[in-house]
């Protein structure tokens, strides 16, 4: 599996030499869904999709708390998500 980047440019701040700095960045080739990725991993497994989903939820929904407490998590082999500032989960 490979993964395609692109290069941007970074803004340039008043302190630099004005000759504009970049950086790479993942270019994503589609999205996968909830229900999507619940049946590609049944079909990896014994797992019904159904259980598959209603675990993924329940992930989401921990993984907000903990987040929302100020707490990190890592997941091994994934690294160490984050959510957007507006967390559906807990509104502002």
């Amino acid at each position: 599996m490979s993964l395609h980047y692109d290069f941007y440019e970074n803004p340039v701040s008043k302190d630099s030499d004005g000759r504009p700095k970049l950086h790479a960045r993942v270019v994503t080739t589609g999205t996968m869904n909830t229900d999507q990725l619940a049946q590609y991993i049944h079909d990896m497994c014994t797992l019904t999709s159904a259980d598959v989903k209603a675990s993924l939820i329940s992930l989401v929904e921990v993984m907000a708390n903990e987040l929302a407490l100020g707490r990190r998590i890592h997941l091994e082999g994934l690294g160490y998500p984050s959510f957007p500032r507006q967390c559906p989960y807990h509104p502002p």
